[in-house]
C-alpha cells in the first residue's frame, strides 16, 4: 500500500444532504460533486503521487453494479464491470425518479433511493482518478475482519 486515508463522503450522508428531489437536480448533482471536491482534495493529490488505473470496489453499490453489469469474472471472488456499460446506466439512474428505480430489476428495494449519490460518487472516483478498469470484489469489511479476528 503506498497510501490511504478515509474520508467522510458515505452514500447516507451524501443522500442526506443533496439529494432531496426525484429524480435528482442537476443542481444537487453539482453540489455532491463540488463536496466530492472539496472532501477528496487529499485523494487527487495522492493519485498524481500514485496514479491507478484500476478500481476495485466492495458490497453496497458495487453488488448491484455487477448484478446489473457484469460481463466477466475473472476469479470466483471478483467481476469486471465495463466502464462502456457503466455510464449508459449512471445517466439512466440519474434521470429516474425512486419509483422507476424500484422498478429496474437487479436493484434491490433498499438500495433504490441512496444508489443515485453512489453512482454520482463511483463516477466521481472513475473521472477524478482516469479509471480503466472497474472490478467489483466479493470480499468487503466483513471478510476482513473475520481474517483480522483469526
Amino acid at each position: 500500500m503506498l497510501w490511504s486515508q478515509s474520508f467522510p463522503v458515505g452514500v447516507a450522508v451524501l443522500y442526506h444532504h443533496y439529494h432531496h428531489h426525484e429524480p435528482i437536480l442537476a443542481s444537487e448533482i453539482a453540489a455532491v460533486q463540488h463536496f466530492l471536491d472539496q472532501q477528496l482534495a487529499p485523494l487527487q493529490q495522492a493519485l498524481r503521487r500514485h496514479p491507478v488505473q484500476y478500481l476495485i470496489g466492495a458490497a453496497g453499490t458495487f453488488d448491484v453494479l455487477e448484478t446489473l453489469l457484469a460481463t466477466s469474472k475473472p476469479t470466483p471472488n471478483s467481476a469486471i464491470i465495463p466502464l462502456a456499460d457503466f455510464f449508459p446506466l449512471y445517466y439512466q439512474l440519474l434521470n429516474a425518479s425512486v419509483v422507476e428505480r424500484h422498478h429496474i430489476e437487479g436493484i434491490p428495494e433498499d438500495r433504490a433511493d441512496m444508489i443515485v449519490v453512489a453512482m454520482i460518487l463511483i463516477d466521481y472516483v472513475l473521472r477524478m482518478a482516469d479509471i480503466h478498469q472497474l472490478t467489483v470484489s466479493s470480499f468487503a469489511l466483513k471478510e476482513g475482519m473475520l481474517v483480522e479476528m483469526c
